[in-house]
C-alpha cells in the first residue's frame, strides 16, 4: 500500500492548506486518527466534525472504531465533486473498547466505470480539512478558521495511515481538537 498523506494548498476548505489523501488502491484507504483513552472517556459523548471534498463525485464516511473490530458510523455525505461537504455527528464512547486502539477515520468510494471484464475503479484523491472534536453534543456547529490545536492541555497524536504527527497543544481551558 502505498497511500500518500500530504499537507497540500491545492485545495482547502479554510486557511489555505488541506490534508491530501491519493495513491489509494481502496475505498477503505483514507485517514486514520488515533483517540488517546486519557482524553476519549468510556460513557462520554463527543461530536466529531470535518470537512471533505474530492474533485469526482463521491459518498465520503465518518466511522468510530473501538480497536475491537466494531464500527460505528457518524455520519455519511455525498460530495458532487464541486463543493466541499461537511462531515458532522454526535457518538458516545462505548464500555468495550481497547482504550489504545480506537480511532475514527474518513473514507470515500471509488468511481467505477465500464462493465464486466473492463470494469475499473479509481479511487480518487480527497482531501480533508477542519478536523474538530468537541465534547458533549454538538451535532450541526460548524467551526471554520479556527486554527488552533487545543485538547484539554494534552499532546494529541494522529495516526494517518502509518504516518504518525505528534501536536503539543499549549490551551489548557479547552477541551477542543481543531485541525
Amino acid at each position: 500500500n502505498n497511500v500518500v498523506i500530504e499537507s497540500t494548498k491545492e485545495q482547502s476548505y479554510a486557511k489555505g492548506y488541506s490534508l491530501k489523501v491519493s495513491n489509494r488502491t481502496a475505498d477503505w484507504h483514507g485517514t486514520k486518527f488515533m483517540l488517546d483513552p486519557s482524553v476519549f472517556t468510556i460513557g462520554n459523548t463527543y461530536t466529531f466534525s470535518a470537512y471533505a471534498y474530492s474533485a469526482t463525485p463521491t459518498d465520503f464516511k465518518f466511522t468510530f472504531s473501538n480497536g475491537l473490530s466494531s464500527f460505528k458510523q457518524i455520519d455519511q455525505e455525498h460530495c458532487d465533486g464541486v463543493n466541499w461537504v461537511h462531515l458532522n455527528g454526535t457518538f458516545t464512547v462505548p464500555s468495550e473498547v481497547n482504550p489504545y486502539g480506537m480511532y475514527v477515520y474518513i473514507e470515500n468510494t471509488g468511481t467505477t466505470q465500464g462493465e464486466g471484464d473492463n470494469k475499473t475503479t479509481d479511487y480518487n484523491a480527497f482531501y480533508i480539512d477542519e478536523f474538530t472534536v468537541l465534547e458533549g453534543n454538538h451535532t450541526g456547529v460548524e467551526v471554520t478558521n479556527a486554527g488552533v490545536i487545543s485538547l484539554d492541555g494534552r499532546d494529541w497524536i494522529c495516526n494517518l495511515s502509518n504516518t504518525d504527527t505528534k501536536v503539543t497543544t499549549s490551551n489548557n481551558n479547552k477541551k477542543q481538537l481543531i485541525r
